[in-house]
Parts: C-alpha cells; sequence; structure tokens
C-alpha cells in the first residue's frame, strides 16, 4: 500500500531539506553571521 513508501518519502523530503538548509546556511556561516539558531 501506499504506506509502503511512506518512511522512503519522508527520508527523501528530510534529505532534500537537509541539503537545502546546507546549501543556503554553509559550514561556517553560522560562525561569520553570529547567528545563534542552527
Amino acid at each position: 500500500g501506499a504506506d509502503t513508501n511512506w518512511p522512503a518519502f519522508k527520508k527523501r523530503v528530510k534529505g532534500a531539506l537537509k541539503r537545502q538548509h546546507e546549501h543556503l546556511h554553509p559550514p561556517g556561516y553560522r560562525a561569520e553571521k553570529g547567528d545563534s539558531d542552527g
């Protein structure tokens, strides 16, 4: 059923969001900007 693919779907979305976040906030971004959020 549809539920079988749900974990894989969530994992794929989470991975995409993580890559997007890393693109918007590359390593060193927080240190340079002084942002307190992760």
